[in-house]
């Protein structure tokens, strides 16, 4: 069920799932780091990087929450809205602060960037960041059969990391050594949490679902 909506096959194993997603982060990082290279060149304001960082970052919560939301519907269609709404926006909520903010922070402050920054949050912009989550787990639960491609995730992903990246101080003209650094900090930064989002999460809980139940109710999923 999973080969619908991602790049590898169902029958695989979990670590086999995970690494399959390994090509596509690094293509993601590569253009993520080309294009920030490029756009640093040009001259592009922080101010800039900063819309583009919010936009991506946006678009990457409900993104992360629908996918997730998506996978578990059709792995486990039996899955309750109320059990699967709240999981799924707490870890999208975390695992895309993670991916876009914190990750990229911890790789600007070891390249020295003198304005890598922590984020300061009020209740305000969490309460935000849950609902573009929330709405991504309506979209998911509605639209189980879509075929949502796994590398439309890796890329907005990418545009939010790499964004903040070039928020952080970053010049056009760092050396080799620091842009091998940064485009392994963003492969990172897009590989861990989308595939926590994309495999871990919904193959935990088709596992911790099907538990007890006879093998017709295991199998059971949706017409597409």
């Amino acid at each position: 069920m999973l080969g619908r909506i991602c790049c590898h096959k169902p029958t695989a194993s979990l670590w086999s799932q995970i690494l399959s997603h390994l090509p596509f982060t690094a293509f993601g990082a590569v253009v993520g780091i080309t294009i920030l290279w490029i756009t640093l060149a040009l001259g592009m304001t922080g101010e800039r990087y900063h819309a583009v960082f919010m936009g991506g970052h946006a678009l990457h919560l409900i993104g992360s929450a629908f996918a997730t939301t998506a996978l578990i519907r059709l792995m486990r269609p039996q899955s309750a809205f109320l059990f699967v709404a709240p999981l799924t926006v707490v870890t999208a909520v975390l695992l895309c602060h993670t991916s876009d903010v914190l990750i990229p922070i911890l790789g600007e402050r070891l390249a020295g960037f003198t304005g890598a920054h922590t984020h300061a949050h009020n209740l305000e912009a969490w309460a935000g960041k849950a609902l573009l989550a929330l709405a991504g787990v309506v979209l998911g639960w509605r639209f189980v059969t879509s075929k949502l491609p796994h590398l439309g995730h890796v890329l907005v992903s990418t545009a939010a990391s790499a964004a903040h990246l070039g928020m952080s101080g970053a010049s056009s003209e760092i050396g080799l050594v620091t842009a091998g650094l940064l485009t392994a900090v963003l492969a990172i930064a897009v590989w861990l949490p989308c595939c926590v989002s994309d495999v871990v999460i919904p193959v935990a809980v088709a596992k911790f679902s099907a538990v007890g139940q006879p093998a017709s109710a295991r199998d059971a999923h949706p017409a597409t």
